[in-house]
């Protein structure tokens, strides 16, 4: 009986060569697409995400695990391409569909409770946030929280989500996410508490005022309402702040424990902050409310999850391009399906438009159709 042939080392690293290289190929823009000058990435850049809650769906994910896989691997590309935000929309759906829904969803794919916000009968008239929306927006926040804060910021009270297989997976690269005894260092304000040792806080408090005085600098007396100096920052005590700075409680900051005061993220890391996450619960909350107070100057519709771009009409959507132009410094970037994007728009007249067309200014192409975390990583280090 003769013998297999075995490939050698070399021929089989040609061979994966050639298949990643034939994968990369149907990522690669059509030739109709406009060509602009490639610019380089431009450290100025406030990026915008935008992703469907759909993107987690029974339809998409079949596992919970899954659905944590797409979450980090948007945090992930998020983070590696400097990211300042992630909005979280609702596609718009088929009022028979949203019904049989709403019927079924009386608990979670996960043998939870649905999260129902705001479910007095006075305020049946606000939309409610799907489950697969809390989801998502808890698994991106958790990615980009320490170790010590999770605990203080993800209780059973405020999120029925399951972190635990998300516990398992790789820290993402942000400076704070291993600064055991770094200067700067996140926190979560907490209530006013009494300190073990008395004297050695008043001792501390008297130190403040005589270093501010010989400053000549006029310090208020903390205050109790709503407010407070202590900041959890991971170690066996509190961090108190400076005599007279005070935060409400209850919000995430970033200390600096060498001045003993509240930071911008900015400040501490420079780039390298991380991002926010914020839910659109409408459609025009993704352009109305943005988190930068200039506005966003240039968007771009991200086809993700859509797998019937040949019944699409080619004239009814944006151009596509190569490059963001050279002018840009606020992208957002808006992820999903087109026809689900028509019809928000059909049903948002908040956004006074008369089609979804007016609302991009162009679009990154793809020859093929990708899932919503792989069109991110793609269109980020295209255009980003």
């Amino acid at each position: 009986m003769s013998e297999l042939k075995r490939k050698t080392p070399e021929e089989r690293k040609a061979k994966k060569k050639a298949k990643q290289e034939e994968f990369e190929a149907t990522l690669t823009p059509n030739e109709e697409s406009e060509t602009q000058t490639t610019v380089p990435k431009e450290a100025g850049l406030s990026v915008t995400l935008v992703v469907p809650s759909t993107c987690i769906s029974d339809t998409v994910v079949k596992s919970y695990q899954q659905a944590v896989h797409t979450a980090y691997q948007i945090a992930r590309a998020a983070v590696a391409y400097n990211v300042d935000e992630i909005v979280i929309y609702e596609p718009s759906e088929r009022p028979d569909i949203k019904q049989e829904k709403t019927k079924k969803a009386e608990t979670s794919s996960f043998g939870k409770p649905k999260i129902v916000f705001n479910s007095d009968a006075s305020n049946e008239h606000k939309p409610q946030l799907s489950e697969r929306a809390v989801t998502l927006a808890s698994l991106l926040q958790f990615f980009v929280t320490p170790d010590y804060l999770r605990k203080s910021i993800f209780t059973p009270e405020t999120t029925t989500t399951n972190f635990e297989y998300a516990k398992k997976l790789p820290k993402l690269l942000l400076p704070f996410m291993e600064s055991r005894d770094a200067r700067y260092k996140e926190g979560m304000s907490i209530p006013m508490v009494l300190n073990k040792n008395v004297n050695s806080k008043i001792s501390k408090q008297k130190r403040n005022i005589k270093k501010a005085e010989a400053k000549g600098i006029e310090l208020k007396p903390p205050t109790v309402d709503g407010a407070t100096p202590y900041i959890n920052i991971g170690g066996a005590e509190p961090h108190e702040l400076e005599y007279g700075e005070t935060v409400p409680v209850g919000v995430r900051v970033t200390v600096d424990t060498k001045e003993n005061k509240v930071v911008s993220a900015t400040e501490a890391y420079g780039r390298d902050t991380g991002y926010s996450v914020r839910v659109a619960t409408d459609f025009s909350h993704i352009f109305t409310m943005p988190s930068v107070p200039e506005g966003y100057d240039y968007t771009v519709w991200c086809p993700g999850g859509e797998f019937r771009q040949g019944e699409i009409a080619p004239e009814t959507q944006p151009k596509p391009i190569l490059a963001l132009p050279r002018t840009v410094k606020r992208p957002l970037f808006v992820f999903g399906q087109w026809d689900h994007v028509e019809d928000a728009v059909k049903h948002d007249t908040a956004l006074g438009v008369s089609g979804a067309r007016e609302l991009f200014d162009s679009k990154v192409d793809f020859k093929r159709p990708v899932r919503v975390e792989d069109g991110v990583i793609v269109a980020l280090d295209r255009l980003a």
